[in-house]
């Protein structure tokens, strides 16, 4: 009787190596992801990284910067307060703490995978913002502009640490110095443009049109550069 009931339970009892395995399948994900990321770094020489890095860190401020000149503007235009105006440059600042989940989504779908969509958003974003048709809609693109800039800024400085340990100050420098420059060129560049045109919105979308013209810039300098023809930042 005692054996006839043992077998059923014995049957429905899990194996001791499923879970084992189920965990060897996720690691094989993750490490076929960083694999492909390593070896697309690994055929890009340091001055097509630092052309890289230098594009990408250029885009990473001037959403943020440009909004200064323009507030007037669009604070007649929708007619909010200046407590509300504040938000267009505080939002971005808070949404970057989303820099500190960028490690695990660059291990679990590929560095490349999410600084490209992470790029994607903040065009996409700043673009919505430039022809926002309403408040709702100009402070949701402006979320998106922080949240793309937070997470691409945090893997352009992994990257740097994990393919080129040797030069970590050279290219952080760079880096730096590029974050710099698009900052003083946004500024410079943005209120010139509100008066030429006569509106805020050809302005601020303007970079994101940069974007998109760098961006194609990008891929065709680092094009033969890396394993599978793609510029991996």
């Amino acid at each position: 009787m005692n054996a006839l009931c043992a077998a059923p339970l014995e049957s429905v009892r899990p194996h001791p190596d499923a879970d084992a395995r189920t965990e060897s399948n996720d690691e094989m994900v993750i490490s076929t992801s960083l694999k492909g990321d390593a070896s697309r770094s690994a055929g890009m020489s340091e001055i097509a990284a630092i052309a890289c890095v230098v594009l990408v860190a250029t885009d990473l401020r001037p959403a943020i910067v440009s909004v200064g000149p323009l507030l007037p503007s669009i604070r007649n235009e929708f007619a909010i307060s200046n407590a509300q105006a504040s938000l267009l440059t505080a939002i971005p600042a808070v949404l970057g703490l989303l820099a500190f989940p960028t490690p695990w989504l660059a291990h679990r779908f590929g560095r490349d995978k999410v600084m490209l969509v992470a790029l994607a958003t903040l065009t996409i974003a700043t673009f919505t913002r430039a022809y926002a048709g309403g408040v709702i809609s100009l402070f949701a693109s402006t979320a998106g502009v922080g949240a793309g800039i937070a997470v691409a800024g945090a893997l352009v400085a992994g990257f740097i640490k994990s393919n080129y340990p040797r030069n970590v100050a050279l290219f952080m420098g760079i880096y730096a110095s590029a974050i710099g420059l698009g900052s003083t060129l946004s500024a410079a560049v943005a209120g010139p443009l509100v008066e030429a045109v006569g509106g805020w919105r050809f302005a601020a979308g303007a970079f994101a049109n940069t974007w998109l013209a760098r961006h194609r810039r990008l891929d065709g300098h680092c094009a033969g550069r890396t394993a599978e023809g793609e510029c991996s930042v």
